[in-house]
């Protein structure tokens, strides 16, 4: 079994519970440990602070376990959804603009790297977008992110 305290120092290797809070990082860390710690308090179906075997799977693999399925949409709907409108444009699911982060020496070849990969996105994309309206809704997104083979959680 692992408690909340021991899961936060172990795996973001804080020396203490709350160190998350010292962080500044524009709030992704801040996140991060909010959505793990709304998972823990999830997965924790017996309400002993702590997770044994099987709500560690769950925790690990939410998408996997109907009764995870709402979080897991919740979580990747916020990471993709930039625009906060509920849904997934295909800008959004390509992923943030390469002129702020690529340097100005490097950007001509990802850019043609980019292009090259821009046809496998758009087939993923595509793929997801089952009514073909130009955006992934949550249900299309609940698709993409909970398959419901909970066998593949345990592996």
């Amino acid at each position: 079994e692992i408690t909340w305290e021991e899961y936060i120092k172990h795996f973001y290797m804080f020396s203490h519970v709350d160190e998350w809070k010292e962080i500044e990082d524009d709030g992704y860390t801040e996140k991060m440990v909010k959505n793990d710690m709304e998972k823990f308090k999830l997965v924790d179906v017996n309400n002993n602070q702590k997770m044994d075997i099987e709500e560690w799977k769950r925790f690990l693999n939410p998408g996997s376990y109907d009764s995870m399925r709402e979080f897991a949409i919740d979580v990747s709907l916020s990471d993709y959804d930039r625009n906060n409108d509920g849904a997934v444009n295909y800008e959004e699911y390509k992923g943030p603009q390469s002129d702020d982060v690529i340097p100005e020496e490097f950007r001509e070849e990802f850019e043609a790297e980019e292009a090259a990969n821009d046809k496998v996105i758009q087939g993923h994309f595509n793929r997801y977008d089952v009514n073909s309206d130009g955006i992934i809704d949550r249900q299309e997104h609940g698709v993409m992110v909970t398959p419901n083979k909970q066998e593949e959680a345990e592996a």
